[in-house]
């Protein structure tokens, strides 16, 4: 499947589903994988989302991350949990501390963790 500049792979993990993002970052990405999640999420009757992000490249400024994150909230909305991995190594903790906080301040929930094992207790599946 590809979204804008994204390919992504797409399976479904008991209740939750696992992608993986590979491709180019732009605030245009950001909001059509917003869009992404929200429409499989609705077709899948599911609320829990773990992305591999390390097939990313890129990083975006802290005005154009705002902007972004901030549209892909309003996709994702207030009821599904998203957890990432594995940031690419041009993703500086401020920046994915700042997009944890605009997500959170418009209602979304949405963590970054360095491993698979953190972000599925996180996620609380089973």
């Amino acid at each position: 499947m590809s979204v804008e500049e994204f390919d992504i792979s797409t399976e479904r993990r008991g209740n939750y589903l696992f992608l993986q993002t590979f491709g180019q970052v732009t605030e245009n990405s950001i909001i059509n994988l917003g869009k992404f999640i929200s429409q499989i999420c609705k077709q899948e009757n599911i609320k829990k989302v773990l992305i591999d992000v390390r097939g990313m490249q890129g990083a975006l400024s802290v005005s154009e991350l705002y902007y972004a994150v901030s549209q892909y909230t309003l996709h994702v909305g207030k009821e599904i949990k998203v957890a990432y991995i594995n940031p690419p190594p041009e993703w500086i903790p401020e920046d994915d501390q700042f997009s944890r906080d605009v997500a959170f301040n418009r209602g979304g929930t949405l963590e970054l963790f360095k491993t698979e094992t953190e972000a599925l207790t996180w996620l609380g599946v089973d």
